[in-house]
């Protein structure tokens, strides 16, 4: 339960940034460097939540695909759903999210210099 109501809260925040950064007439009043902060932030939130959550999820998904019926685990190999695999998954994705939360960091960092 606790994930999913992690992942409507990013989910809302990132539908949110996309509808201002796509709309010009609700940006107007933003700056470039408070829209690149804000989405920068948010990666990085959600790459250590992703992390620090990492080795549960993967148990919790690999039981469940584990138990599944056999037609469903008929796309997926046996060995990409063990836990240990899932994890480093998992963490990776994470660490991708806080990779690109510093290159935004580093867009913001570029706009703030140009006064955007």
């Amino acid at each position: 339960m606790h994930d999913k109501i992690a992942a409507a809260v990013f989910f809302l925040v990132t539908a949110l940034l996309f509808a201002i950064a796509f709309r010009p007439e609700l940006r107007s009043h933003i700056s470039d460097f408070v829209l690149f902060v804000t989405f920068a932030a948010v990666l990085s939130v959600g790459g250590i939540y992703n992390i620090a959550t990492a080795r549960g999820r993967a148990e919790r998904v690999s039981r469940q695909l584990r138990d599944a019926s056999p037609i469903r685990r008929l796309w997926l190999p046996a060995r990409f759903y063990t836990s240990t695999s899932l994890l480093w998954q998992l963490r990776l994705s994470g660490i991708m999210a806080i990779c690109g939360a510093a290159i935004v960091a580093f867009t913001a960092f570029l706009a703030y210099r140009r006064g955007w």
